[in-house]
């Protein structure tokens, strides 16, 4: 089963339900999906529909921070929410433990040790974490190990 079918399904359940969350939240990702969709001609992978996932949480912790900040908490409960509904579509996130032990790893095995090299680098971690943590924390562990190197 696909991650857009598995979607589909769990709206259904959720307009079952009546759980107006939910469902509201699920709405706007299969929308924004078909969106994608209808750009590419053609359907989307799993993988192309876990970044559309990504950047929709990313939306959703910026309106949080904006919620906060302009001190409205009840629409930043729902943002959070409303995150907390999207990632469990996505693969579990890598510990800081792993994340630190694969770039290290990486780094070891190019025998780079230059900051030069970061987009070399940056390109091999993305390509192996693929999603399971957020790109401006492994940039930052990137440039702090490059740099200690």
């Amino acid at each position: 089963m696909s991650l857009l079918d598995q979607i589909q399904k769990h709206q259904i359940a959720a307009q079952k339900q009546r759980d107006e969350l939910v469902l509201s939240t699920l709405r706007l990702l299969t929308a924004e999906i078909h969106n994608h969709e209808i750009d590419k001609h053609a359907p989307l992978t799993d993988e192309e529909v876990e970044k559309i996932i990504s950047q929709q949480i990313k939306k959703r912790q910026e309106a949080t921070q904006l919620y906060r900040q302009g001190n409205r908490p009840e629409l930043a409960q729902r943002e959070e929410k409303e995150a907390q509904v999207l990632s469990k579509y996505l693969p579990p996130q890598m510990s800081p433990e792993e994340l630190t032990q694969t770039i290290r790893k990486i780094i070891k095995d190019q025998e780079v040790n230059d900051p030069v090299n970061f987009g070399q680098v940056m390109k091999q971690v993305m390509s192996e974490v693929k999603g399971r943590a957020p790109g401006d924390k492994i940039a930052t562990l990137v440039k702090q190990f490059l740099s200690q190197a």
